[in-house]
């Protein structure tokens, strides 16, 4: 039977501290582009992050092998 409410899943947040989180950051002169909310998130983040990172990383010598021969990149190819 279906009760209309989702199945409580433990999450390390603090509602309460994730609405003072929210509300300080929109008093902030800069404001971040990513708010991550709780360890979890900032968790799942940084591992999709790394994996995009090491996805680029993996295609780094075919951008570079499409530079145009008298093209000198300013930035290091390190």
């Amino acid at each position: 039977m279906l009760t209309g409410r989702a199945p409580a899943i433990p999450a390390p947040g603090d509602p309460t501290k994730m609405a003072e989180a929210i509300i300080a950051s929109a008093d902030r002169p800069e404001a971040v582009k990513r708010l991550p909310l709780g360890s979890d998130a900032y968790h799942l983040a940084t591992a999709v992050l790394r994996q995009r990172l090491e996805s680029l990383e993996a295609a780094k010598e075919l951008a570079y092998s499409t530079d145009a021969d008298d093209y000198a990149a300013t930035a290091t190819r390190a």
